[in-house]
């Protein structure tokens, strides 16, 4: 293998292992209990999208993100209960609202 590829195959695996890891935390959250909201929050670029998706393959119902996106009158404003009745929808959710200041607090208080 090039000297190149090596360290690409080496941070690959690196995410795939972080990926499994989270996995296996969800999974172990899932049992015996009822299903519990996933809140996927992180900065662009940082994987969010990829780890919903993989949460969507392994059979967790992920809120529609376009609609989120429509929720920012509502954040900027404080209306919190829409973004709570959005919440309903799912149960995993992804980057904004839910990575923006204050989201969490809210959610955590509901």
């Amino acid at each position: 293998m090039s000297a190149l590829l090596l360290p690409l195959k080496r941070f690959a695996q690196q995410q795939l292992d972080t990926y499994r890891r989270a996995l296996s935390a969800v999974r172990f959250a899932l049992v015996g209990r009822n299903r519990p909201k996933i809140f996927v929050i992180g900065l662009n670029k940082t994987g969010t999208t990829t780890l919903a998706h993989t949460l969507h393959l392994h059979g967790l119902r992920v809120g529609n993100q376009s609609t989120a996106e429509r929720l920012a009158p509502e954040y900027l404003s404080g209306q919190w209960e829409p973004i709570l009745a959005y919440c309903t929808t799912a149960q995993v959710f992804q980057d904004f609202p839910f990575s923006f200041p204050e989201t969490y607090k809210q959610l955590d208080k509901a």
